[in-house]
């Protein structure tokens, strides 16, 4: 028992200090705010998108930037599958087709005409190349084309090589002839001595359709109507007025000169032709006219 009277008595004596102890405020300086930096990780913002070269992704497509889709390339003189299967069974090589795609956008290199041709299986050595001209053959260049695939549908009899020619993205045209180098001869594809003809031809611009203006825009019915509250109302019409009565004047009448009746031929030759006479009254049938 002596212990819990110590622990009770040493309990108040703590509570008496602890209020004996007078309160000074302490006064505490702000603390400076850090600036806040933002890190990012470097290996989560990378990251690498493939796509291809003739089909660039909306992202990156400049809306200035010329698209081949936009020229039109023609073939005028180009023969039909038919003819070039069945009429030219005599060639060594053979033209198949020819478009126009985009080139390196990296290199700005325009557009390219990408083509491909078939070549008779003579030798495994061989040597395609395609001969080309933008000046009706004032000068000329070369470019070789690359082997493909063999041809399963013709027993692999036939080779196909493909090939591409840089051209610059503009109104021209061009002429294609292609040549076949086997076993020390060549062979030519020319069409017949016409060339392949090609005419590249640039997008038309549209011109800018101005807009119609509306009658809304030519005039504002809300302007007119403010106007119209903003004036002052309209003065009360005024009483009718009555005209004066015209003074009426009786009318006066006149006595006009009773008509003389008309005299007869006879009675005018009595009167003035036998004036006076009485021997040739039998000749009037009429009275005498009397003068009032």
């Amino acid at each position: 028992m002596v212990t819990t009277s110590t622990t009770t008595l040493t309990y108040k004596k703590r509570i008496v200090l602890r209020r004996s102890i007078p309160f000074t405020p302490v006064l505490e300086t702000p603390k400076k705010t850090s600036k806040k930096t933002v890190r990012f990780s470097d290996e989560n913002l990378e990251q690498v998108v493939y796509f291809y070269k003739t089909l660039p992704p909306k992202s990156i497509n400049d809306k200035n930037q010329i698209s081949a889709h936009d020229y039109s390339l023609s073939r005028p003189n180009w023969p039909s599958k038919t003819r070039v299967l069945y009429n030219d069974q005599d060639s060594k090589i053979r033209m198949e087709h020819v478009e126009l795609a985009d080139g390196d956008y990296d290199a700005s290199k325009g557009f390219l005409l990408e083509g491909r041709c078939r070549a008779l299986n003579i030798s495994y050595q061989k040597l395609v190349s395609v001969r080309y001209t933008f000046d009706l053959w004032s000068t000329f260049e070369e470019t070789v084309g690359l082997f493909k695939e063999s041809i399963p549908s013709t027993s692999n009899t036939w080779d196909r090589f493909s090939f591409s020619i840089p051209i610059q993205p503009k109104a021209q045209t061009i002429y294609l002839a292609l040549k076949y180098t086997v076993n020390g001869q060549d062979y030519w594809d020319n069409n017949n001595g016409s060339n392949y003809q090609l005419i590249l031809t640039p997008p038309q611009k549209e011109e800018p359709k101005l807009p119609k203006p509306s009658l809304s825009k030519r005039y504002d019915f809300s302007a007119s109507l403010t106007a119209a509250a903003s004036l002052p109302p309209p003065p009360p019409p005024s009483p009718p007025i009555t005209p004066p009565i015209d003074q009426y004047t009786s009318p006066i009448f006149i006595q006009e000169k009773p008509i003389r009746p008309e005299m007869s031929y006879t009675d005018f030759v009595n009167k003035y032709c036998f004036y006076n006479s009485h021997s040739n009254l039998l000749y009037s049938t009429s009275p005498s006219a009397v003068f009032t």
